[in-house]
């Protein structure tokens, strides 16, 4: 290609994705990595999530496991500096909204809120991709985390109140 053309084509291309981005909510956030979550629906504390990039994995995991979820992570995550290493975490708050319709909506949150970090550095890698304690918060997949190869990042639960 010439590089007028080229020019061209690139500027259609960004056309298109403005114009994507505009129908898609989660446009800036779900990344070009092409990483799904699989989840199991009767497990809980982390257990039965995975993480894979292709559709022949996931739809082999669906045949043996019916009934698992797949959705799409969110690759552009905000991430928690941790003793100087990119962690990913999540905030806890519990909630009540009461009203609507015609009544005004309050709300009242639950003290204390608080956040749950993972134990190993974020990352979209193959290694860290196996690694449930770089993606998963929960506190059970994250307990022993510390204990091997020194990386010791997971600390009390960070109490944000």
């Amino acid at each position: 290609l010439d590089q007028s053309r080229d020019a061209a084509l690139r500027g259609r291309c960004l056309e298109a994705l403005g114009a994507l981005e505009t129908l898609w909510p989660q446009f800036g956030i779900d990344g070009s990595k092409n990483v799904w979550v699989v989840k199991a629906p009767e497990a809980c504390r982390g257990r039965g999530i995975v993480l894979h990039r292709r559709l022949d994995e996931i739809l082999t995991l669906a045949d043996r496991f019916p009934g698992r979820v797949a959705q799409k992570y969110v690759e552009e995550t905000m991430l928690w500096d941790r003793a100087g290493v990119d962690v990913k975490f999540d905030l806890r708050c519990w909630a009540l909204l009461v009203g609507g319709g015609t009544a005004p909506l309050e709300a009242y949150a639950h003290d204390p809120l608080y956040a749950r970090l993972c134990s190993r550095p974020w990352g979209l890698d193959e290694a860290s991709l196996r690694d449930p304690r770089a993606h998963l918060s929960n506190l059970a997949v994250n307990r022993d985390g510390a204990s091997d190869d020194g990386a010791a990042l997971l600390g009390d639960q960070d109490d944000l109140a």
